[in-house]
């Protein structure tokens, strides 16, 4: 599987012009990467402890915990990618913008979250196949209960604010831990590519701690990572995480506001659900597809570029 443009070696602007930086080892690295991971879980657990130090009555006040949600987010994922990317000479922002242009990614990114949808509501279905013991559903219920009040608002700044806390900063910092650290981590060491996508997709479904939405995730983390990959930047998958977040936070705003029931939380099997489901995976294939040709013919010009530069620069 080639391997294309998303990842700092594989760039051949980056051969011209960066300088040479000692290679270090699997070992050292794999610290590292571990070191950073902790780091940022002690900062969350530093936060919390900070709530719950100095505003203990205002726990579960909605926007103690909107405060703490995205503190936490920020410290868990963002935190680690920062120390990274420092420590490796790295922009902050590196490999987030695309090449081909933010709106025709938009737009593809909105498509996938569309046709997802039917993909999701049939694995939603087969999940609520799978037995999980009593205490497991009891905490994903209070987790629902806690999601629930945070959620539940007819206040349009209060709307905001959730789609700053629940859509947009995790879609963020998500995004720049599992895609553009682990996987990428996993792609630049020679993992095959499938496999580095397929188990990074598998650590983010189990990081939420939401078992009944277990599968619906992972294929959520497959089709964010392959949308890295092919397309050459976090751009699109943030963009994709995000909307899909944000279809959540707008769900509980306008059943809550408007019909006064909780949002629907199951699907029934039907045949037209299979048809559909399987009729989005397969656009969703062809869509990616069709990003990793264009990724191809970019890579192409810019081989074809980077070895003109260097014939002009021996004579």
């Amino acid at each position: 599987m080639p391997i294309f443009g998303a990842y700092p070696e594989n760039e051949n602007q980056n051969r011209i012009s960066a300088p040479a930086v000692r290679e270090r080892g699997l070992f050292s690295e794999l610290l590292l990467l571990v070191v950073s991971i902790v780091g940022g879980a002690l900062l969350m657990f530093l936060f919390s402890l900070f709530w719950v130090s100095y505003f203990p009555d205002h726990l579960f006040h909605p926007w103690a915990m909107r405060a703490s949600q995205a503190t936490s987010t920020i410290a868990l994922f963002g935190f680690p990618v920062i120390v990274w990317r420092l420590i490796h000479w790295e922009g902050l922002g590196r490999n987030i913008i695309p090449a081909s242009g933010c709106r025709q990614q938009s737009l593809m990114g909105l498509a996938i979250v569309v046709l997802m949808q039917p993909v999701v509501w049939f694995f939603t279905y087969m999940n609520g196949w799978i037995a999980f013991p009593d205490w497991l559903i009891g905490f994903e219920h209070r987790v629902e209960a806690l999601l629930r009040s945070l959620l539940s608002n007819d206040d349009p700044v209060t709307l905001l604010a959730n789609l700053l806390v629940v859509a947009i900063i995790p879609a963020v910092c998500e995004e720049l831990f599992f895609r553009g650290l682990l996987q990428s981590f996993f792609v630049r060491r020679k993992m095959n590519l499938h496999a580095a996508v397929w188990i990074v997709a598998v650590i983010f479904s189990i990081v939420h701690l939401q078992f009944s939405g277990f599968v619906v995730r992972v294929l959520y983390g497959v089709v964010l990572g392959y949308l890295f990959h092919f397309s050459g930047a976090l751009f699109m998958p943030i963009v994709v995480h995000a909307i899909n977040n944000s279809v959540v936070v707008l769900i509980y705003f306008f059943f809550e506001k408007f019909e006064h029931t909780a949002p629907p939380a199951s699907f029934d099997f039907s045949f037209l659900l299979v048809v559909f489901a399987l009729l989005g995976a397969a656009l969703i294939v062809i869509l990616i597809r069709r990003l990793a040709e264009q990724m191809r013919q970019r890579a192409a010009l810019q081989t074809i570029t980077f070895s003109h530069t260097q014939h002009q620069q021996r004579e």
